[in-house]
């Protein structure tokens, strides 16, 4: 393993993936955003603040929910499937491929308990303003809860998969 902090450069590693498209969202994103402001969607320079740390902890979140699942490579062939899998859900609970307002209203304790919604769903309501902030903190605590859990959850598996490594992961 490399002399520094595994997890802290992997994850390096997937912020500097992210700086096409940030460059992206700053130039072309928040033009169109402040032009999309409405009475019902009034995008302010708070709720632009607010959706610029909510995609911080989004992009943290999303990463933590994939490392897991990257650890199980240390012992297992083939995790690409599980990589694909969790992020086919993520984009389905997150809101990406149905919004979470066309979800049955039985499903909705599960939106809540589940980490996806903080993917994407709050971020883009923070974004175009349809968040108070008292929302927008409780969403934030328990989006950087999930982070601690997952990042617990990976550390053991992490510390698991170097003890039974066995070189055959992707």
């Amino acid at each position: 393993l490399y002399p520094a902090s595994y997890r802290g450069l992997k994850y390096a590693e997937h912020v500097g993936g992210l700086v096409p498209s940030v460059l992206q969202l700053v130039l072309f994103g928040v033009p169109f955003l402040l032009l999309l402001a409405t009475p019902d969607a009034p995008v302010s320079p708070a709720s632009l603040a607010m959706g610029v740390v909510s995609l911080a902890v989004a992009n943290l979140l999303c990463w933590l929910l994939l490392f897991p699942v990257h650890c199980v490579a240390f012992w297992a062939e083939g995790v690409w499937t599980l990589v694909l899998a969790v992020r086919f859900v993520g984009d389905l609970l997150g809101g990406v491929m149905i919004p979470l307002g066309a979800f049955p209203a039985w499903t909705r304790p599960w939106h809540e308990a589940l980490p996806f919604r903080h993917l994407y769903a709050e971020p883009v309501e923070t974004l175009l303003g349809r968040r108070d902030p008292a929302a927008w903190a409780g969403d934030l605590a328990a989006a950087l809860g999930w982070c601690v859990a997952l990042s617990l959850l990976g550390q053991v598996l992490f510390t698991v998969g170097r003890r039974r490594y066995a070189g055959p992961g992707i």
